[in-house]
Protein backbone atom coordinates (compact mmCIF):
# COMPACT_ATOMS: atom_id res chain seq x y z
CA UNK A 1 0.00 0.00 0.00
CA UNK A 2 1.46 3.23 -1.41
CA UNK A 3 1.61 6.41 0.79
CA UNK A 4 0.57 9.82 -0.14
CA UNK A 5 2.42 12.73 1.83
CA UNK A 6 -0.81 15.66 2.74
CA UNK A 7 0.47 18.99 3.75
CA UNK A 8 -2.04 21.07 5.54
CA UNK A 9 -0.31 24.74 4.97
CA UNK A 10 -0.15 27.86 7.26
CA UNK A 11 -3.64 29.55 5.83
CA UNK A 12 -5.15 25.75 6.31
CA UNK A 13 -7.24 24.61 9.75
CA UNK A 14 -6.51 21.86 12.28
CA UNK A 15 -8.12 18.48 11.45
CA UNK A 16 -8.71 16.65 14.76
CA UNK A 17 -10.46 13.48 15.04
CA UNK A 18 -11.13 13.35 11.99
CA UNK A 19 -13.09 9.74 11.08
CA UNK A 20 -12.87 7.96 7.26
CA UNK A 21 -14.77 4.75 8.42
CA UNK A 22 -12.31 2.73 9.87
CA UNK A 23 -9.63 5.08 11.49
CA UNK A 24 -9.55 8.64 13.24
CA UNK A 25 -6.86 10.88 11.57
CA UNK A 26 -5.19 14.21 12.92
CA UNK A 27 -2.84 16.90 11.06
CA UNK A 28 -2.04 20.20 12.24
CA UNK A 29 -1.43 23.37 10.45
CA UNK A 30 1.64 23.36 8.82
CA UNK A 31 2.59 19.94 9.37
CA UNK A 32 3.54 17.25 6.58
CA UNK A 33 2.32 13.04 7.32
CA UNK A 34 2.63 10.07 5.20
CA UNK A 35 -1.24 8.42 4.79
CA UNK A 36 -2.86 5.36 3.56
CA UNK A 37 -4.24 6.30 -0.14
CA UNK A 38 -7.47 5.82 0.70
CA UNK A 39 -7.36 7.74 3.98
CA UNK A 40 -5.50 10.48 1.81
CA UNK A 41 -8.20 10.70 -0.99
CA UNK A 42 -11.10 10.98 1.49
CA UNK A 43 -8.98 13.70 3.29
CA UNK A 44 -8.38 15.63 0.19
CA UNK A 45 -12.16 15.80 -0.88
CA UNK A 46 -13.11 16.86 1.90
CA UNK A 47 -10.71 19.41 3.03
CA UNK A 48 -9.76 21.24 -0.44
CA UNK A 49 -6.53 23.58 1.19
CA UNK A 50 -4.94 20.01 2.07
CA UNK A 51 -2.20 19.87 -0.99
CA UNK A 52 -0.75 16.33 -1.66
CA UNK A 53 3.23 16.58 -2.02
CA UNK A 54 5.85 15.02 -3.20
CA UNK A 55 9.72 15.13 -2.76
CA UNK A 56 10.39 15.54 -6.01
CA UNK A 57 8.09 17.98 -7.01
CA UNK A 58 10.03 20.22 -4.66
CA UNK A 59 13.02 19.13 -5.70
CA UNK A 60 11.43 20.26 -9.51
CA UNK A 61 10.43 23.66 -8.12
CA UNK A 62 13.93 24.52 -6.50
CA UNK A 63 15.56 23.42 -10.12
CA UNK A 64 13.57 25.41 -11.82
CA UNK A 65 13.68 28.65 -9.62
CA UNK A 66 17.96 28.25 -9.52
CA UNK A 67 17.84 27.96 -13.24
CA UNK A 68 15.27 30.81 -13.83
CA UNK A 69 17.05 34.07 -15.09
CA UNK A 70 16.00 37.03 -13.51
CA UNK A 71 14.60 39.63 -16.00
CA UNK A 72 16.26 42.90 -16.67
CA UNK A 73 14.04 44.59 -18.13
CA UNK A 74 10.47 45.99 -17.67
CA UNK A 75 7.62 47.79 -19.36
CA UNK A 76 8.26 51.42 -18.80
CA UNK A 77 4.91 53.51 -18.17
CA UNK A 78 4.68 54.51 -21.78
CA UNK A 79 4.57 51.18 -23.10
CA UNK A 80 8.25 50.25 -24.22
CA UNK A 81 10.50 48.10 -22.42
CA UNK A 82 12.68 49.93 -20.13
CA UNK A 83 16.25 48.02 -17.92
CA UNK A 84 15.40 47.68 -14.53
CA UNK A 85 17.57 49.42 -12.18
CA UNK A 86 20.27 47.80 -9.86
CA UNK A 87 17.56 47.86 -6.98
CA UNK A 88 14.74 46.62 -8.57
CA UNK A 89 17.02 43.93 -9.93
CA UNK A 90 18.49 43.28 -6.41
CA UNK A 91 14.64 42.96 -5.23
CA UNK A 92 13.56 40.65 -7.49
CA UNK A 93 16.56 38.40 -6.40
CA UNK A 94 15.95 38.85 -2.62
CA UNK A 95 12.39 37.71 -3.57
CA UNK A 96 13.40 34.78 -6.00
CA UNK A 97 16.13 33.59 -2.74
CA UNK A 98 13.22 33.67 -0.21
CA UNK A 99 10.86 31.18 -2.60
CA UNK A 100 13.55 29.07 -2.56
CA UNK A 101 14.01 29.84 1.27
CA UNK A 102 10.33 28.76 1.71
CA UNK A 103 10.67 25.43 -1.24
CA UNK A 104 13.31 24.04 0.57
CA UNK A 105 12.01 24.54 4.26
CA UNK A 106 8.49 22.83 3.17
CA UNK A 107 10.81 20.25 1.02
CA UNK A 108 12.75 19.24 4.29
CA UNK A 109 8.94 18.85 6.17
CA UNK A 110 8.58 16.14 3.51
CA UNK A 111 11.90 14.46 4.29
CA UNK A 112 10.89 14.40 8.03
CA UNK A 113 7.21 13.48 7.65
CA UNK A 114 6.45 10.77 9.69
CA UNK A 115 4.03 7.86 8.85
CA UNK A 116 0.48 9.13 9.84
CA UNK A 117 -0.94 7.04 12.58
CA UNK A 118 -4.52 6.17 13.33
CA UNK A 119 -5.68 8.11 16.40
CA UNK A 120 -7.30 6.47 19.86
CA UNK A 121 -9.62 9.83 20.91
CA UNK A 122 -10.44 9.70 24.24
CA UNK A 123 -14.19 9.20 24.69
CA UNK A 124 -15.20 12.40 26.39
CA UNK A 125 -13.40 14.38 22.92
CA UNK A 126 -16.15 12.50 20.69
CA UNK A 127 -19.90 14.39 20.07
CA UNK A 128 -22.83 12.64 21.15
CA UNK A 129 -23.37 11.29 17.44
CA UNK A 130 -19.92 9.97 17.52
CA UNK A 131 -19.98 7.95 20.50
CA UNK A 132 -23.68 6.07 19.41
CA UNK A 133 -21.68 5.85 16.34
CA UNK A 134 -19.10 3.89 18.08
CA UNK A 135 -21.97 1.94 19.82
CA UNK A 136 -22.96 0.76 16.67
CA UNK A 137 -20.25 -0.27 15.11
CA UNK A 138 -19.48 -2.11 18.67
CA UNK A 139 -22.48 -3.73 18.40
CA UNK A 140 -23.66 -2.34 21.72
CA UNK A 141 -27.98 -1.75 22.12
CA UNK A 142 -28.57 1.52 23.74
CA UNK A 143 -32.07 1.27 24.78
CA UNK A 144 -34.51 3.95 24.69
CA UNK A 145 -32.27 5.79 22.09
CA UNK A 146 -35.14 7.45 19.51
CA UNK A 147 -37.95 7.05 22.03
CA UNK A 148 -40.48 10.23 22.61
CA UNK A 149 -39.24 11.54 25.91
CA UNK A 150 -36.49 9.63 26.54
CA UNK A 151 -33.15 11.19 26.49
CA UNK A 152 -29.60 9.29 26.44
CA UNK A 153 -27.03 11.44 27.57
CA UNK A 154 -23.22 11.74 26.22
CA UNK A 155 -22.13 10.52 29.66
CA UNK A 156 -24.95 7.17 30.10
CA UNK A 157 -23.22 6.34 26.46
CA UNK A 158 -19.63 6.71 27.50
CA UNK A 159 -20.70 4.56 30.70
CA UNK A 160 -21.54 1.93 28.33
CA UNK A 161 -18.86 1.86 25.89
CA UNK A 162 -16.54 1.57 29.04
CA UNK A 163 -18.33 -1.03 30.82
CA UNK A 164 -18.87 -3.47 27.05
Amino acid sequence: MAKVYLYNPEDGAPIKNWWDGSDRWNLDVGEVKAFPERAAELLTDVYAFLQKVSLEEYEAKIAKLENEETPKIKVGAEGGFVPKSSQELDQDEASKEKKKAKLKKEKDKVVAAKDAEPENPNLWELSRGDLINECTRKGIEIKGLGKKGVRVTKEQIINLLENA
